[in-house]
């Protein structure tokens, strides 16, 4: 495997050299580094994109695909897609059809009807899909699969460019015959009860890790999309526990389910729709072999179909969404065609960005009623400050952060939420001391390091002062909440300033693959 620290201030030249290497992790590093050079990089990739060596031309077709669209890149597309190898042909495909738009739209249907190599017309297929349009189905329509692949392919590619005219809604008076559950982030269940009760519904119940149900009485609507921090709502279908935890299992189980679902056959009553119900399947904390992946879906359609539910890999109104933990296995009908305009105001956001509904937990967890003054010491994209504000109208609030992207960012998503008279923003570097006054909340988002190739420079140093302007700027009883995942540098900077709070509480949760703590500590 390549040294990082021998090839980190390698040239573009050599990163491109290095794609013609046979060890794939040697190419998918030079790759990653190209693409982090951005502009810089791309005279270099579209020059190798005509290089004798088609392991540099095949590489060269796949990073394409994940940078800037321009016309020189579609013209370089264009050019791979007619390649000698078909694999070099494959990656344009699925470039184009990732950054191409309607004017590339011609060569793919041109290169289809050209393709030989049936394992490459499966991708042509897709990205003519992904272009979209009438145009598009009017060409898929012509085609003629030639293997069971291309087949499926085309399936979804002619789903993805239908033009649906249904309009899917909640009956006007649905059944109540069965319980509505409420998906959120793990380690908020109590937080979302909360919202609940504010909201004048009845107390929900804690039906598991991030899951909560309502009685009957309570239809969807009323839940979503009025409440900010649940991730969705959902209809058990079934569940059932897994003695073993190997494929058989977990298929036989699936199966067992299907033999008797919950709610399916009483969506009708729910739902008001013309026609089938347009569906997806996505399968949560289980890996499939593409065999038993296949056969599963297979028996989920005729299943459903029975039921009226249409298999619609795009466009779809519902998710069937089986999920696998250490408990068992359950099923669950998730409606998606109730439009959320929770987050509208995300107009920009810069990376590692908090998940809005996190944020919305976050802002509830260190609400105190009276609170008038609230600081957000590395406040990005202003999602949490946001999230903060709408809460109570009376509070001002104050955000901080070292990056003119990041304020740039939360300058326009503040506009855009319409805060912009209670909302104040400051570009500075926690690391160093800065003015400001006492305030009664600080929401903390706090950078950790553990994507990057390396940790952020001075991360230490940057808690260590944020950690000493919350003992100094925090009135007495004020509250904080941090949230990391780093969570052995949140304890060690913490130290110094210890005897200054009492951590009142803390709690992990699960987001962005990612495993993060959050402390509520209180102003002594």
């Amino acid at each position: 495997m390549i040294c990082i620290d021998e090839v980190f201030y390698m040239s573009i030249r050599q990163w491109i050299d290095l794609l013609d290497s046979d060890k794939q992790g040697k190419v998918r590093y030079a790759g990653n580094e190209l693409l982090k050079a951005g502009k810089k990089a791309l005279p270099a990739l579209l020059k190798a994109a005509r290089h004798p060596s088609s392991r540099k031309r095949r590489a060269v077709a796949y990073l394409l695909g994940r940078v800037t669209p321009s016309q020189d890149v579609f013209e370089a597309l264009k050019y791979c897609l007619s390649d000698e190898e078909p694999k070099v042909r494959k990656n344009a495909a699925i470039s184009l059809g990732t950054v191409g738009t309607e004017d590339v739209l011609d060569v793919l249907v041109d290169a289809l009807s050209k393709e030989m190599i049936v394992w490459v017309r499966p991708s042509l297929v897709l990205a003519i899909g992904q272009i979209g349009g009438e145009k598009a189905h009017a060409a898929l329509a012509d085609v003629e699969s030639q293997t069971e692949k291309e087949a499926e392919a085309l399936r979804k590619a002619l789903a993805r460019t239908e033009q649906i005219e249904r309009v899917c809604a909640w009956a006007a008076t649905p059944p109540m015959n069965a319980s509505c559950y409420v998906s959120c982030p793990d380690g908020f269940e109590d937080v979302v009860a909360q919202e609940a009760l504010s909201l004048g519904l009845p107390e929900p119940k804690i039906a598991g890790s991030g899951l909560l149900t309502f009685p009957k009485e309570v239809h969807p609507k009323q839940c979503f999309p009025a409440m900010r921090c649940i991730h969705q709502v959902r209809f058990l279908i079934g569940r059932r526990k897994l003695k073993k935890g190997d494929d058989k299992a977990f298929l036989e189980a699936i199966s067992s389910i299907l033999s008797a679902p919950e709610w399916i056959p009483s969506w009708r009553e729910w739902v008001a729709l013309e026609g089938k119900l347009p569906f997806r399947l996505a399968i949560h904390g289980k890996r499939l072999k593409k065999p038993l992946f296949v056969s599963l879906l297979e028996e989920v359609r005729e299943v459903c179909g029975g039921y009226e539910w249409e298999d619609r890999p795009s466009n779809y109104m519902a998710e069937l969404r089986i999920e696998s933990t250490s408990k068992g296995v359950s099923i669950w009908c998730v409606p998606t065609f109730m439009e959320d305009d929770r987050f509208v105001y995300r107009v920009e956001d810069v990376g590692a960005s908090i998940h809005p509904v996190v944020g919305a937990c976050l802002a509830r967890f260190v609400r105190k009623e009276d609170s008038q003054r609230i600081f957000d010491p590395t406040c990005g994209s202003a999602t949490l400050l946001i999230e903060r504000a709408l809460l109570d109208e009376g509070t001002h609030l104050l955000g901080v952060d070292v990056s003119p992207t990041a304020m740039a960012s939360a300058k326009t998503n503040i506009q855009a939420a319409q805060l912009s008279k209670r909302i104040s923003l400051k570009k500075a570097d926690m690391r160093e001391p800065i003015e400001m006054e006492k305030c009664d909340e600080m929401l903390m988002n706090l950078p950790f390091g553990i994507r990057s190739r390396k940790q952020d420079k001075d991360l230490k140093q940057l808690y260590l002062s944020i950690f000493r302007t919350c003992k100094r700027s925090l009135k007495p009883k004020g509250r904080a909440a941090i949230f990391s995942a780093n969570g052995k540098l949140v304890k060690e900077a913490l130290g110094p300033v210890r005897k200054a709070f009492h951590i009142r509480e803390q709690r992990i949760t699960h987001t962005g693959g990612l495993q993060l703590g959050i402390w509520l500590l209180e102003r002594k």
